[in-house]
């Protein structure tokens, strides 16, 4: 796993519940918590889903100023 990808995994984990899930900064947040651009936190995120570390359970919308919401994961459990 890239750096960059460990460091937003980590991130995603504290604002998880002790279940690993309920996370759902929005992507603004992340970008302020991480330091990085709009276009990596979308990339890093396709990231772990593709990957299997994350599972987005709803998708965000900046038109109803909801977030999306993830579910942290152990690929192949």
């Amino acid at each position: 796993m890239k750096p960059a990808t460990q460091h937003l995994a980590l991130v995603l984990a504290t604002y998880a519940d002790p279940a690993g899930d309920g996370i759902y900064p929005s992507v603004e947040t992340l970008m302020k918590v991480t330091g990085k651009g709009r276009s990596s936190i979308l990339a890093t995120l396709k990231d772990l889903r593709e990957s299997g570390w994350v599972e987005q359970e709803s998708q965000g919308s900046n038109l109803s100023g909801k977030s999306s919401r993830y579910v942290l994961k152990v690929p192949g459990k």
